[in-house]
């Protein structure tokens, strides 16, 4: 019996070794599986922070492109209409001049060719003919005057025209553009929540699975050290039993009395060997209840401390993309005003140099 109970016990330290060391490596297992799962949320949050920051940066240089180039642009036109016209006053004062000085000269030559012929006595006939053609040639200038007049505005009015269309085109275009970036980025946002919660479910349906299955398993370990302990329970009162026999069938040629007496004491044995058994059994129960409610309370804080983790996390990436959204929301107001000041201040100024072109 002694070699039995130490070939038992070594027995149970071993299987308890081996469950000590399975647990440990289910423990280490689901320690790594929750760190890879930080891991990850981190490099997709940074990942996602850095995009956005690229972005801001590339929309930021785009607009002060954007301002450059229409201020180049704008000075350039200036310079060139200024230039133009200039050299359109130049030439049109040279033309003038050379046509009234060619004028004049025919009409001093024909005086006086006219003078020559007629002498004294149609001077006052030469002098009315050519008021009246003087007054004819001026009446004739200054229609032309007009007609030219009217055309450059006319021209100008065109051009504005032109130019207003296609500025209106460009803020259009702008405008699209804008409207589509923030729907492409809010489908992008609307992507990432879907993925972040199916990532959440899975890991949280993952937990579920482990729980049911650590549970299964330790049923199974105790139906097993049951079935272990009733089975040698049996064979133990089968070799007892053998033993009895032999026993009793050698000492009963030798002592009935010894026999009676052996076997009374191998009752009480019995007996004693049994409740002693039923007491290891309850016990080993209840130490397996208090490992199962030990077991299941450390999974739940494990579980809670895990939930609180990933809240804080959500909380702050919400409150991040709220701010980016927020900040690009600004600049593209204070974009907005600045090119809507600009264009009013582009027309007030158009007016006020076609007033005083008028003038």
């Amino acid at each position: 019996m002694h070699v039995q109970r130490t070939a038992f016990v070594q027995l149970k330290d071993a299987s308890i070794s081996a469950q000590s060391l399975r647990r440990a490596v289910l423990a280490r297992r689901i320690y790594l599986q929750q760190k890879q799962s930080a891991v990850l949320i981190q490099s997709v949050v940074r990942s996602h922070q850095q995009r956005q920051q690229f972005l801001l940066e590339r929309r930021s240089a785009v607009c002060i492109q954007a301002m450059a180039r229409c201020v180049a642009s704008r000075q350039q036109y200036l310079r060139q209409k200024s230039g133009a016209i200039l050299i359109q006053a130049v030439v049109r004062a040279h033309q003038q001049r050379v046509c009234y000085l060619e004028q004049r000269d025919a009409a001093v030559t024909l005086q006086k060719q006219v003078r020559a012929v007629q002498e004294r006595q149609r001077f006052l006939e030469l002098k009315s003919a050519a008021t009246t053609l003087q007054a004819i040639f001026r009446g004739r200038c200054a229609r032309m005057r007009v007609a030219r007049l009217r055309a450059a505005i006319l021209l100008q009015s065109v051009v504005r025209a032109q130019q207003q269309r296609k500025r209106y085109l460009r803020l259009r275009a702008a405008a699209i553009l804008v409207q589509s970036l923030q729907r492409g980025r809010v489908d992008r946002r609307r992507a990432h929540r879907w993925h972040c919660a199916r990532l959440i479910q899975a890991a949280w349906r993952g937990h579920l699975a482990r729980v049911a299955y650590r549970k299964l398993r330790q049923n199974a370990i105790a139906i097993q050290a049951i079935m272990r302990m009733r089975l040698a329970r049996i064979r133990r009162r089968e070799l007892r039993s053998a033993v009895l026999i032999q026993s009793t069938f050698r000492m009963y040629c030798m002592r009935r009395a010894f026999v009676e007496r052996k076997q009374a004491a191998i009752t009480l044995q019995a007996h004693f060997r049994g409740r002693l058994g039923r007491i290891y059994a309850s016990r080993v129960a209840a130490a397996v209840c208090i490992q199962t409610a030990v077991r299941s309370q450390q999974a739940r804080s494990a579980f809670v401390h895990a939930r609180s983790a990933a809240m804080v996390i959500q909380r702050a990436y919400r409150a991040h993309v709220d701010r980016e959204a927020f900040s690009h929301l600004r600049q593209l107001v204070v974009c907005a005003q600045s090119t809507i000041r600009r264009f009013l201040a582009l027309r007030r100024a158009r007016h006020l140099r076609a007033v005083r072109l008028i003038q």
